[in-house]
């Protein structure tokens, strides 16, 4: 009896079949010519043939070579998703690198703080960055919106363009498409639907070449997985030449409500400390900077002794 096919040697038979050489195929499906070859030869035992021709005939005969389902691919093919962002971004540059360095060596990588650290943003800076290493896309899923576990996997399929026909499970559809794909899905605000975290091990198990990356404010506790803990932006002077990312990113946003706003010696301590004073959160920073429209750093500063009520409001 003729051995089972797996369904990469039938994937591969396929092409043979239609016409392409091993070099063409290797580079069809992200793998070497050498693989190809031992796939090959695999195939040609299996089916009791010598060569591409008569293993072509003999897979015609058996019914191999009509596609149970056409291999779907994503609709919105080596592209992304990712929102620009309007505001610049500022520092972390060793952040990015160290994340760029992670998510090539896992494939699995949680960003994690507490709310207003800023791992959206620094994901998102991440993302940008990594778009010609994932060939089929880079691809953002908030789940601010999503108010259940179960709908999690719906989201994933509407931002990659899936639609659900309702005849099989959503999930298996994902998989299916993303099986062989270089992607890299960067699903964002994970802590609110923990329950969900079977989806991202399943999608993780099912494909090859899937990267994930999540922002949460608690680790997934998956196995594979890599975490990353996303620090308050640095405020100490580390040289006299630069100033730290925490009044960067203060002085900056200030400038932008109030363009005629300056940084002086007077108004540099001020400045330090309402950062400290937010526990240098980037997100509390720029709420606060949003303030300089209205009052200088030294009103500011004595009123952040009531600082929540201060900082609510402002832009959404």
């Amino acid at each position: 009896s003729m051995e089972q096919l797996k369904s990469r040697e039938i994937e591969i038979l396929r092409l043979m079949a239609d016409g392409l050489t091993n070099r063409e195929i290797a580079v069809q499906l992200h793998i070497s010519v050498e693989t190809v070859r031992w796939y090959a030869k695999r195939i040609y035992v299996k089916l009791d043939v010598a060569g591409r021709e008569e293993a072509t005939q003999r897979a015609r005969q058996l019914g191999l070579l009509t596609p149970a389902k056409p291999q779907p691919d994503l609709p919105n093919k080596k592209q992304n998703n990712l929102p620009r962002m309007l505001t610049s971004f500022v520092g972390r540059d060793e952040h990015i690198h160290a994340l760029i360095r992670l998510l090539n060596e896992n494939r699995l990588l949680t960003l994690t703080g507490p709310g207003g650290t800023g791992k959206t943003r620094l994901g998102i800076e991440v993302a940008h960055q990594v778009l010609e290493i994932f060939q089929d896309g880079v691809y953002f899923v908030d789940l601010t919106p999503i108010q259940s576990s179960a709908n999690v996997p719906k989201a994933i399929a509407d931002t990659l363009g899936i639609i659900d026909h309702g005849d099989e499970n959503i999930l298996a559809q994902i998989q299916q498409v993303l099986h062989m794909q270089h992607t890299l899905l960067f699903i964002d605000n994970f802590e609110h639907v923990m329950d969900a975290v079977i989806v991202v091990s399943q999608l993780l198990a099912a494909t090859q070449h899937l990267k994930i990356m999540i922002t949460s404010r608690e680790v997934l506790r998956l196995s594979g997985e890599q975490e990353y803990h996303v620090p308050p932006l640095s405020i100490d002077f580390e040289d006299t030449e630069s100033l730290p990312e925490a009044v960067r990113l203060f002085v900056q946003r200030a400038q932008q409500v109030q363009p005629r706003f300056q940084l002086t010696d007077d108004n540099l301590p001020l400045i330090v400390e309402i950062c400290k004073r937010v526990d240098s959160l980037p997100l509390a920073i720029e709420l606060a900077a949003a303030r300089c429209k209205l009052m200088s750093p030294h009103t500011l500063l004595q009123r952040l002794n009531n600082r929540l009520a201060l900082l609510t409001g402002g832009a959404r």
